[in-house]
């Protein structure tokens, strides 16, 4: 039996339809219902960013408690692109609803937020610790929660949501 977040790791060697012996071995890493956060490289927009995250089986991380915030932020802080200082998350305007549906019950803004955009972004360590900003974010990336399954492979980098 696999119990729930437990990760298994298989090889996986197809066969080629010919008869030479040649073969190719694939490694998958397989999290079963595990709650998956990855960062993606920028996009044009905030919405771009939404329908990415949506087309691949998640949303726009939701952020319900410190933890998990603090887990986004590392998360934002490692990617590639941290030099875009914010990445894209799961709050629009009126910043009371996530993407995913779930009642905004943790807020972590940053003095003076919400004010001036439609959008939220969690600022990573080059100009702040966690912090969320309203804005109307371009060019930036963003981070993707996927809740029991979702395509993260070609993600800058994942983690799992530990509560």
């Amino acid at each position: 039996d696999i119990a729930l977040g437990e990760k298994w790791t298989c090889t996986v060697t197809p066969n080629d339809g010919e008869d030479d012996g040649a073969s190719s071995e694939t490694s998958v890493t397989v999290v079963t219902d595990a709650e998956i956060i990855a960062v993606f490289p920028s996009v044009s927009s905030w919405t771009d960013a939404q329908a990415d995250c949506v087309d691949r089986g998640g949303a726009l991380a939701w952020i319900e408690s410190a933890s998990v915030n603090s887990q986004v932020f590392d998360l934002c802080d490692a990617s590639p692109e941290r030099a875009m200082e914010t990445c894209s998350i799961g709050l629009q305007s009126p910043f009371t609803v996530w993407e995913n549906g779930d009642s905004v019950s943790y807020t972590n803004w940053k003095s003076g937020e919400p004010s001036g955009g439609s959008y939220t972004e969690i600022v990573n360590s080059t100009i702040g610790s966690g912090e969320w900003d309203a804005t109307t974010p371009t060019n930036k990336p963003y981070i993707c929660r996927f809740a029991g399954g979702g395509d993260y492979s070609d993600a800058d980098s994942t983690a799992e949501i530990i509560e």
